[in-house]
């Protein structure tokens, strides 16, 4: 059961293509998973749905940790690297990075899906995060009860890796296990609402800042019992 995750969006460098880029990364996932302070891993190439960043990205890889705090994982991913334990390309340096921690709200047995749908959003500034998380527990569950959404998470972020390039403010993130694509799955929602499923829309609903993703898997779940 994972404590936590970790979300590392990334671009490859113009001069690199995709199949070169994806190739190292499994690589790098795995060099990744087999050291300490982490569960699992997974990798999806992403397609814009709404908003600005992360929504910008095209790769993301999705870590499970051991434990709530990301620290320890990423301190003695600092130190392997620095002892040059993990295959880097000339070109790693030009790789455009954003990442996060996730501290799991509720449920902490996440299971990373083929299909995901992720949403990252930012209350309105006059809205505290506490009831922020309370409405979108809500939310989630009614999301839930449109065709094509299977299962949900949700999690509390604090950036580590900041894209200088393209700042992302978000401070709640929702994965969606889905089985449909995205113009099904949008008019699902719409379904439910006007069904009243989905009724729980408070008035700063519109002043919400969201940012979502079409995340398709293209890497198996990989587990650090396979890789230790």
């Amino acid at each position: 059961m994972a404590g936590s995750v970790y979300f590392v969006f990334s671009n490859p460098p113009p001069d690199v293509g995709e199949a070169e880029y994806s190739d190292w990364y499994e690589r790098h996932v795995d060099e990744i998973v087999a050291g300490p302070g982490f569960a699992g891993a997974r990798r999806y190439w992403l397609a814009p749905v709404t908003g600005g960043p992360p929504a910008n990205y095209r790769h993301l890889s999705l870590y499970e940790l051991e434990g709530e705090d990301s620290q320890p994982a990423m301190g003695e991913l600092a130190k392997r690297m620095a002892a040059g334990e993990l295959t880097l390309r000339d070109w790693f340096g030009r790789i455009r990075f954003a990442s996060f921690h996730g501290a799991a709200l509720q449920d902490h047995s996440i299971q990373l899906p083929d299909h995901a749908y992720l949403v990252f959003s930012k209350p309105p500034p006059q809205i505290g995060f506490d009831p922020y998380s309370d409405w979108y527990a809500i939310h989630l569950r009614e999301n839930l009860t449109a065709d094509g959404f299977d299962a949900g998470w949700r999690y509390r972020l604090e950036p580590d890796t900041v894209d200088p390039e393209a700042p992302c403010e978000a401070v709640h993130a929702a994965i969606y296990d889905v089985s449909e694509d995205e113009p099904a799955l949008r008019w699902s929602l719409a379904e439910s609402r006007a069904d009243g499923r989905r009724v729980t829309y408070p008035e700063w609903f519109g002043q919400i800042e969201f940012a979502s993703l079409d995340c398709l898997a293209i890497s198996a779940h990989v587990t650090a019992q396979l890789r230790r």
